[in-house]
Order: structure tokens, then sequence, then C-alpha cells
């Protein structure tokens, strides 16, 4: 059932992780962090969710924000804000929403040209208060203890959750994620930048933390607002990001691994003389994508079973340069960014 869903989501443009059935929601993969710069192939899906003879391996699926997964960003609340929350929203961003119910509150996700890592957008005060003014809560689930740590944060790059259709026994409760209302996983819609600030402006209303003594939690604050306020670009220091908009492009790095082209559009892979393996393009954020159609594109080529893979000019230069080594790339683009 989870391979079956997993694959879905794939189809779907997202990155897709497998994810212990232990109740700690861990990855269940060594290294997944290549999965938060690139999606899957099918092969590596399967390998990930099926033993070799076929049968399902017993695993959660997990779901990676960010870059892979089209720009998906999310944010966690707890149960009570929420819907006070999305009240202070316009009725045209609560439209373009997909809501998830998780055993301890909601997932509100979304795509978006702009976004970026994980980030703390309000608190909860004493727990001690908090459980006076709340009464009894819900047992065994993560409203017991109520009101310790985080009440709203989002998931962005480099941050992951749990899909919906993952069994149970991926959460310690044993409570499921459960698609409440909005768009379905399989089809996430994107909201503008102002209608992202919007949706942080009234998560950071729920904030009522007492200890304003935390020195890490102040500047997690001071940069949220400067991100909310469009002061800084929030996602323009991550490597693969900057490489996507300030990197070689696309025609010099396909040129210098013997592709060919009479009009820097439509490019001819190494070793056949003429036709279309590829096209290149550009996206609606302005950065340019390369879709490779050749199933005989070396490490270009689509996995078995797509009819195109897309590239931006990081993940190309992975494919090219590096074998697919991500950490040697983004080591690589780090020293061109200093």
């Amino acid at each position: 059932m989870a391979f079956d869903i997993a694959k879905k989501y794939l189809e779907a443009g997202l990155s897709v992780i497998p994810l212990r059935l232990d109740g700690s929601k861990a990855p269940a993969i060594e290294r997944w962090s290549e999965f938060q710069l690139r999606r899957p192939t099918l092969d590596e899906l399967d390998t990930m969710f099926l033993f070799p003879d076929g049968s399902r391996k017993d695993v959660g699926i997990g779901i990676v924000c960010g870059v892979p997964s089209g720009g998906i960003e999310v944010i966690d609340c707890d149960d009570h804000p929420f819907l006070a929350m999305l009240s202070l929203v316009d009725d045209s961003i609560r439209a373009k929403l997909t809501i998830v119910e998780t055993p301890g509150g909601w997932h509100v996700i979304y795509r978006c040209r702009e976004i970026c890592g994980n980030r703390k957008l309000a608190m909860w005060e004493d727990p001690q208060s908090v459980s006076e003014k709340l009464g009894t809560h819900r047992q065994g689930t993560a409203f017991n203890p109520i009101g310790k740590g985080v009440r709203i944060e989002t998931r962005g790059q480099g941050g992951y959750i749990v899909g919906e259709g993952s069994p149970c026994s991926v959460h310690p409760s044993g409570l499921p994620y459960v698609h409440a209302f909005g768009w379905h996983m399989t089809d996430i819609q994107t909201i503008e930048p102002d209608e992202r600030k919007q949706l942080w402006q009234a998560a950071m209303q729920f904030d009522c933390s007492i200890d304003k003594r935390s020195a890490a939690l102040e500047r997690a604050r001071r940069q949220v607002k400067r991100e909310i306020r469009g002061d800084i670009k929030s996602d323009g220091t991550e490597p693969w990001v900057w490489f996507d908009r300030h990197g070689t492009p696309i025609a010099d790095l396909l040129t210098d691994s013997s592709w060919t082209s009479v009009d820097g559009v439509h490019w001819t892979r190494p070793g056949k003389q003429v036709g279309t393996s590829a096209k290149l393009s550009t996206n609606e954020a302005g950065e340019e994508v390369l879709t490779v159609y050749s199933t005989s594109a070396g490490e270009l080529a689509p996995s078995h079973g797509s009819s195109h893979a897309s590239y931006g000019r990081f993940n190309l230069l992975t494919r090219l340069k590096f074998s697919g080594d991500n950490k040697e790339a983004t080591r690589f683009v780090r020293g061109l960014m200093r």
C-alpha cells in the first residue's frame, strides 16, 4: 500500500523517502540528503520500498520539502490555533491550500517560488499556565503534555513531513495522517510570495512564549520577521539555489559534455548527429530548465517508465561533472560563492 501511494507522489513531482514504523518518524534509509536536492528515480523508489523479490517493505512515506518537490513548504500547526490562524488569511489563499490532519495537529501545505529552511513561527508559553487555561487535552498524542516548545513551525528546504497514507505506526500515537480538505497531496497548488507572507504573519500572531532570554530564539524570530517583510531572500544562500540563479549556464555545461545545438534551445546528445534529445527552457521564476527526452542520454536519461527528466543548473552540474555526487557538487559551489 505504501509503495503504491509513494509511486503516485513521485509521479506528482514529489521527492519521497521511506520512514520507520517504530514511532520515531525517522528515515528508514541511512542517507537521504541527496533527496533534499533531487527526486529519486523509479528504480531508487523500488529499492527503498520493495524487497528484491518484489514484496513490500513495512515502511511509512516521507515527503521531502523544498526544491526537489517543486518548492513545497509546510506550516506544521498545533490543534488549538489552527482554525484561528486560517481565519486571518484571505479566502483566495485558503482555496489554494492542502490541509492534512496529523496526530498532533495540522499540516498546511503549498508550493511557492520563495521558500526557506525550517523555521519556528510561534512558541508555547509556560507549560503549567497553558495547561490551566486549556484544561484537559487528548492523551497519547503530541498534546501530552501541552504547552512545551514549538506551537507553529515550517518545514521547508532540508525538512520532510509524514505523507498521508503512511501506516499508523509511523507516529507514536498510532493515529493516522488524513487529508482534511483543500487540494490533495498529488495536486499541491502554488501561492504567491505575498500570500505566503500573509500566512506566516497569521501564524506569528499565536506566539505566546514568555522566555525572551533565549538568544537562539531571538535570532530565529528576527530572521523570520526579515523574511516575511521581504528584506532578505531566504533561500538565496543555499548552494543549489544560488547556482540555479547565478551558476554556469546550461548551454555551457552541455557544450563541455559534447552535446550540440543549432539554436541553443534544441539539443542533441553525444554520439548523435541530428534530432532533439533535450530542450532548454525557462521556468516562471526565470531559471533555466533542461528537459531530456532521450533514453540514450546516459546520466541524463529519464528513469525507467518516465517520458522525460528535468534538470536545473545545479542538478545538471551534479550529473555531468560530479557523477551524481550531491555533496561534491555542493562543496564545489560553496567554493564559487566565497
